[in-house]
C-alpha cells in the first residue's frame, strides 16, 4: 500500500520540531543507572507548522488532504531539515481567517510508524 504525499506547494512560514528520545532507565542502588533506547524507533519527532499567508484556494488544499487522512492515517512528508521523506499522521489543524481574503493554517505533524 503506497502512502499519500504532502501536497507540493508554499512552504510553511515555521516549521518547528521537537525531538523526543525514549529512554529506559533502571536505578541500580549507590547513584549507578543503566539506560537504553526504548523500542527500535526511541526517537520520534514533532513538529508545530504554520503558514501565514494562504489564500482561500490553497488553504483548501491542505486542510482537504488533512481531513482526507482523518488523524489516523498516515502520509509522507519531508521536514524542512531532511531531505527524504518520513510517515507523519496531523490529529489537529487550526485554520484562520485573516480578513481581505487571506487566511492562516497551523497544525502539528507527529512522526508515526505504522505499518
Amino acid at each position: 500500500m503506497s502512502l499519500p504525499t504532502w501536497p507540493d506547494g508554499i512552504g510553511p512560514t515555521k516549521a518547528e520540531p521537537d525531538i523526543t528520545a525514549r529512554v529506559l532507565e533502571a536505578s541500580l542502588g549507590d547513584g549507578y543507572t543503566q539506560t537504553t533506547g526504548d523500542g527500535l524507533n526511541a526517537i520520534s519527532a514533532t513538529y508545530n507548522i504554520s503558514w501565514a499567508l494562504l489564500t482561500k484556494a490553497e488553504l483548501a488544499v491542505y486542510t482537504d488532504f488533512l481531513a482526507a487522512q482523518g488523524g489516523y492515517s498516515p502520509f509522507l512528508w519531508t521536514s524542512p531539515l531532511e531531505s527524504a521523506p518520513r510517515q507523519w499522521k496531523c490529529k489537529s489543524w487550526k485554520p484562520v481567517p485573516l480578513g481581505g481574503g487571506w487566511h492562516s493554517l497551523s497544525c502539528t505533524f507527529t512522526e508515526s510508524f505504522d505499518l
